[in-house]
């Protein structure tokens, strides 16, 4: 039971972090309240030139804010249900290719030659001798259907053909299929995410998580706080716009000081998973 658990918690934190493109909860939650924190500073300004009470001010500028926080919630829970789905149907679908590796032949015997596409019975590497073969045997244009990869020969020749030449894999070409063929169960599936998703698995010290920074993510703090500083002069109460803009010109400053700070002093930073 408890393995049964810590496999759910495991699979829920590769979601969740996948779909945040890398970030961990911790970078998640921080950003979401400056965020939400900036919006909510900015609505509240705006509307000082029409709320002069200031307890109905804020009060007016919460609604307004939480309103648009839910509205985003369900968005994003919708948008997370699809990524999961998605992550489950590209689990499967190597899965099934990692079973064909071991029995190939049920494979290739289901891809019938037809014009321009042809089946090349390979599973570790695809030679140029092997793709000329072919051309030889059936013209141009070709697709290969295959679960080989190129070699970098090979690779040459495929972009030297034009898009006469192109490398077809198997869950492409057979679709739905290919995981007839290869049945594979939801356990599998389960096993097939963990094992794809490995770097998301190792645990980070709280020094890696501040350290850890992307410089993509530090960008756009600065250009959050660029755009206030320019929407300030058409605003009234610019200091106000203003200062919001240097809070957050400021964390993008800070976030890029620790995405240099490893290289300085030669702490060995791990890529985002």
């Amino acid at each position: 039971m408890d393995s049964t658990a810590s496999k759910k918690r495991l699979l829920s934190h590769i979601a969740f972090v996948s779909f945040h493109h890398g970030k961990r909860r911790f970078a998640v939650v921080f950003d979401s309240i400056f965020i939400w924190t900036v919006i909510l500073l900015a609505v509240r300004i705006t509307l000082i030139p029409y709320v002069r009470i200031s307890a109905a001010a804020w009060i007016a500028s919460a609604f307004f804010t939480l309103t648009f926080f839910f509205i985003c919630r369900v968005v994003q829970r919708e948008r997370f249900v699809r990524h999961k789905l998605k992550m489950r149907s590209d689990a499967r679908e190597a899965a099934a290719l990692f079973k064909a590796r071991f029995d190939p032949d049920r494979l290739y015997a289901l891809i019938k030659p037809q014009k321009g596409v042809v089946a090349a019975a390979k599973t570790d590497l695809l030679s140029a001798d092997d793709i000329i073969e072919a051309v030889r045997e059936n013209g141009l244009p070709l697709k290969l259907v295959t679960l080989a990869e190129p070699t970098e020969k090979a690779a040459a020749l495929i972009e030297r053909s034009d898009n006469g030449i192109s490398i077809v894999s198997p869950q492409e070409h057979l679709g739905i299929a290919l995981e007839k063929l290869y049945p594979v169960s939801e356990e599998e599936i389960d096993d097939e995410i963990i094992r794809s998703h490995r770097e998301m698995n190792e645990k980070r010290s709280l020094g890696e998580i501040f350290l850890t920074v992307s410089r993509k993510r530090a960008v756009k703090y600065l250009l959050v706080g660029g755009g206030l500083f320019l929407f300030s002069f058409f605003m009234h109460h610019r200091l106000y716009y203003r200062l919001i803009a240097c809070v957050s010109a400021s964390a993008g400053g800070f976030m890029l000081f620790l995405e240099e700070l490893p290289n300085k002093t030669g702490y060995e930073k791990k890529k985002p998973a």
